[in-house]
């Protein structure tokens, strides 16, 4: 998850620095070619920024849901191994503490020694 959303960050990085350049030139090469459409170009960019300002909002909040649910399962998920831990510790410790009372255990498949 966390490449993926770095890579959506490089393309947004790309698209915040290309797409003003791109809107500057159509500004004027539409002033230097025809002044006539100059005020549609000029509302083409608006509008084409404000579509672009509210994609990039909602993909904003969008991720911002994703990576606090991605952390939250983490956490979730850190918590259980935490316990798991702690769960095993107590089995070594209660382990360690009863070694001194085990016995070895006779092999009952072996056969008695001929002399």
């Amino acid at each position: 998850m966390i490449t993926s959303f770095k890579k959506q960050i490089r393309y947004w990085k790309a698209a915040s620095l290309g797409l003003p350049i791109i809107a500057l030139f159509s500004l004027v090469i539409a002033d230097l070619l025809d002044r006539g459409i100059y005020d549609h170009m000029i509302n083409c960019v608006l509008i084409t920024f404000a579509c672009i300002s509210v994609i990039f909002w909602t993909w904003t909040v969008w991720q911002m849901i994703s990576l606090s649910n991605y952390l939250s399962n983490v956490e979730s998920n850190y918590d259980k191994i935490a316990k798991d831990i702690a769960e095993t510790k107590e089995l070594l410790r209660g382990e360690r503490e009863n070694v001194g009372n085990r016995q070895r255990r006779k092999s009952s498949t072996s056969k008695p020694k001929k002399s």
